[in-house]
């Protein structure tokens, strides 16, 4: 029995740091992917830092889980009994703290996931309506330019924000989603001021095909490159 409770402890752990190094892996793709989509590699060392940690941090806990009940075997004593007495030692606000936190940070992750696929389509809506609206081509390219990394934004934007509500909830120390707000407001004002250059893209292809439609041959707006 006591084997059979150490085997799955070090298997739930295991589980737990995996499921960890995974959402790692995905916070860094999408940052390389929406933030440094011309360097994507340079997450790739970092990702890889942080695996190792998880990886060492899980190893030294698997081993000192087994110790810890290594010791309780050998002196005769329970490992059920024990691992149950340093549960009802903690305070029942911390369980019903942690129950709180976890139903609504599934809610809201649920939510947003949900929620998504509404915002992509109202985007799709708007990105071909301007394409539709003033029955110009030559700026469809710079227009689905425009609203392909205004959904990136909002989706990273939307996560990041989720998961900083989530550290929240949990009740983790103030100073870390402070922390996460400050580099979340200056991912969106980088953000933004690519977004404006993207705008001004389509205001460019815009004006340049009203000149070929409006303006003699010789318009000087026909000629000029962005």
């Amino acid at each position: 029995m006591n084997i059979l409770i150490i085997a799955a402890e070090v298997g739930f752990l295991i589980f737990a740091f995996s499921l960890l190094s995974w959402l790692a892996g995905i916070a860094f793709k999408t940052v390389a992917v929406s933030w440094l989509k011309r360097r994507a590699e340079s997450v790739a060392t970092p990702l890889q830092n942080v695996r190792l940690f998880l990886l060492l941090a899980c190893v030294g806990l698997c081993f000192l889980i087994i110790i810890v009940n290594g010791v309780l075997v050998y002196q005769g004593k329970s490992v059920w009994k024990f691992q149950l007495n340093l549960i009802r030692s903690i305070p029942t606000q911390f369980w019903l703290t942690l129950a709180t936190a976890s139903i609504k940070s599934v809610s809201l992750l649920l939510l947003v996931k949900l929620s998504l696929p509404l915002l992509y389509r109202l985007l799709d809506w708007g990105c071909n309506f301007a394409k539709n609206y003033d029955r110009i081509t030559t700026n469809n390219e710079s227009i689905e330019a425009f609203f392909t990394y205004l959904k990136r934004l909002l989706r990273n934007c939307i996560w990041i924000l989720a998961g900083i509500l989530c550290l929240q909830f949990f009740q983790v120390p103030e100073v870390i989603p402070t922390y996460l707000f400050i580099a979340l407001k200056s991912f969106i004002a980088i953000a933004i001021g690519r977004l404006l250059i993207k705008s001004l893209s389509v205001l460019v292809d815009t004006l340049d095909a009203l000149s070929t439609r409006y303006s003699s041959p010789d318009n000087l707006l026909r000629h000029y490159e962005r």
